[in-house]
């Protein structure tokens, strides 16, 4: 079967996933521009951070938006891995860059820091923690109200970012104050999580492109719906692989004995419009 979103809540999705992206694009370039010029290092990796946010939103962006090309001769199960390997590229670009800015933080962490430009860089860190928290509310809310797993986890990421710009926000006060080691400990902290942040990402697209099955607790969690419509007396083998934003699999379903073909196909009929509500998420079921 196949099973689609609905164009107007695709399109919802597309408008904030794309208006995300931008956002955060502008927050990275900000940021990596201000933590150069200011000479603050805690600054900069943070910019390396919104850079990796980058790549999710813009990955949720890519995904939704591909999502609208129909399946081709060549590609039956759609265009959406072009997500996942975009995504891996990006990841492995922030690992070494994170990992730069690491090196960079160790040898000048014996020497502290000097911030040029102090005023510009708390503005920085300021509009940095208010961006994010708007761009937060508006993918949670809209993410929610079409269900797109995508758009309310990265939610949870710009939530992190509000912390992470608070933190900057008192390493510059800190070395404004004249405590010039807080910037390059912040700085080396940040730039750990940007590696950590990036090889998760690195892990979560080989592992997509090798099609992992899916979360177990979400796997139980299709299997129970399904074995609660009436006439399945069970569910047998289950094999569901996520590629790109949605899920693509196939189940086998039980039915009494005594079932003819007719009851047996409006048994399944009902399996798909159930999963096709509940579960936007999947694509595509046999």
């Amino acid at each position: 079967m196949g099973i689609s979103r609905t164009q107007d809540a695709l399109l919802k999705g597309i408008r904030v996933a794309r208006g995300a992206t931008l956002l955060t694009l502008a927050l990275a370039l900000g940021k990596w521009v201000i933590g150069r010029l200011s000479g603050s290092q805690a600054i900069t990796a943070d910019a390396l951070h919104s850079a990796g946010d980058l790549v999710a939103i813009g990955s949720a962006w890519f995904g939704l938006s591909i999502s609208r090309r129909p399946p081709s001769r060549e590609f039956p199960y759609g265009f959406y891995k072009a997500e996942t390997l975009a995504s891996l590229a990006a990841s492995i670009a922030i690992i070494a860059a994170g990992a730069n800015l690491l090196v960079d933080g160790l040898k000048g962490l014996s020497i502290g820091a000097e911030i040029r430009l102090g005023y510009l860089a708390i503005v920085m860190t300021i509009i940095s923690g208010f961006v994010s928290y708007l761009i937060a509310r508006w993918e949670n809310r809209v993410g929610r109200e079409i269900n797109a797993r995508s758009l309310v986890a990265n939610a949870d990421e710009s939530r992190a970012d509000v912390i992470s710009s608070a933190v900057v926000f008192l390493s510059v006060v800190a070395t404004l104050l004249g405590i010039r080691y807080v910037d390059r400990i912040v700085a080396i902290g940040m730039s750990a999580f940007v590696i950590w942040l990036g090889i998760t990402n690195t892990k979560s697209a080989i592992f997509g492109l090798l099609d992992v099955t899916i979360e177990p607790e979400k796997e139980a969690s299709i299997r129970e719906r399904v074995k609660s419509v009436p006439g399945v007396l069970d569910v047998g083998m289950m094999r569901i692989r996520a590629a790109g934003p949605f899920y693509f699999g196939e189940l086998h379903i039980k039915v009494r004995k005594s079932a003819d073909v007719m009851r047996a196909h409006e048994v399944a009929t009902e399996v798909e419009e159930i999963l096709a509500r509940e579960f936007s998420e999947i694509e595509h079921v046999t």
